[in-house]
């Protein structure tokens, strides 16, 4: 069937939506035709929404999905409520948003399906389920309604990271996108988070995935990493498919939090890749050593999250328990 995401990523940076390419990925490797109309003006002039019917008329998409975060939602139910204005075609929603307030969104009329959490597995089985006439009510990570009253599925395990198909890149207009980020692009080697600050979703989804499977923190397994060999892939992927690639962004919550793991990407990484990189650093996972090898590996910029000069609002507060003590030695290493 014929999947249409909508990413209404307005007023915001050029961005990558990691969930819609893993989504699109998946649905194609099952046979499944996917399209993204990705709203940034900075990339294009944005669509109005008569633009929109029309591309929507054009494809005949049997699904439309969005993917937002809260400052996009509601420029999402806009353009969802002129959908459904012109046609029934059934509208699911995902994103952190969505995960974080399901009910407030799956009570909006225009939205037919909301999906909690990662929605890799859960998107295909909808629209294997749409395509087949088949039960779409008790699909695991899946919010409805029946009959006025919500159907809130629990969730499913994570998905293992091995067995995802390599991101479509394609489905963005990516090396537009490139361009407009002057050649910096984005990776994560990694979901997920080991630490609980309170201003974060991190510890909302985890405390959701421990109580509808049952699984202990240990056993839930919420970081999960790519293999080393699998990025060096993806990268050689980028760089033979795509030009003017200048600098790699990995966005990883932490990507300095397993130095094994650290060790393993930086000895292959100079190896075999010459263009710099920017990575995210936690105070409590960065010494001597990390620093030396990420030096070692080509990283340019460390990015480290403070939030506070006060140590009593980062452990009171932000859960962030960090020392002066230990920035200081941290930006030292740097």
């Amino acid at each position: 069937m014929r999947i249409l995401f909508i990413y209404p990523n307005i007023n915001a940076q050029v961005g990558f939506n990691f969930g819609i390419v893993f989504i699109s990925a998946l649905l194609k490797k099952h046979g499944h035709e996917t399209k993204l109309i990705n709203l940034n003006e900075k990339l294009s002039r944005v669509p109005d929404n008569s633009e929109i019917q029309k591309i929507i008329e054009e494809y005949k998409p049997q699904l439309i999905g969005f993917s937002v975060v809260t400052p996009q939602y509601q420029y999402a139910l806009k353009i969802a409520k002129h959908i459904k204005s012109f046609c029934d075609i059934p509208i699911i929603c995902g994103g952190i948003h969505a995960t974080m307030v399901p009910e407030e969104v799956i009570s909006e009329e225009c939205i037919d399906y909301v999906c909690v959490g990662e929605g890799e597995e859960t998107v295909l089985e909808l629209a294997t389920n749409l395509e087949k006439q088949i039960d779409t009510k008790h699909i695991a990570n899946l919010w409805t309604m029946d009959g006025g009253k919500i159907v809130s599925n629990k969730v499913r395990p994570l998905p293992d990271l091995a067995k995802l198909p390599r991101k479509d890149y394609e489905i963005f207009d990516f090396q537009n996108m490139i361009d407009a980020e002057d050649g910096w692009v984005r990776l994560m080697t990694s979901r997920g988070c080991p630490f609980r600050c309170t201003y974060c979703f991190n510890h909302s989804i985890v405390e959701r995935y421990k109580k509808e499977t049952g699984s202990t923190a240990k056993d839930l397994n919420y970081i999960r990493r790519h293999s080393v060999d699998d990025i060096m892939d993806e990268i050689n992927y980028l760089l033979t498919t795509y030009k003017n690639i200048t600098t790699f962004i990995f966005d990883d919550d932490i990507f300095t939090s397993n130095k094994t793991y650290l060790k393993e990407f930086c000895n292959k990484y100079k190896k075999s890749v010459k263009i710099p990189f920017v990575a995210n650093a936690h105070i409590r996972a960065f010494d001597e050593e990390r620093a030396e090898l990420l030096k070692e590996a080509g990283c340019m910029i460390i990015k480290f999250g403070l939030e506070s000069g006060s140590e009593r609002i980062r452990r009171e507060v932000l859960h962030r328990p960090m020392t002066n003590e230990e920035i200081i030695h941290a930006f030292e290493c740097a």
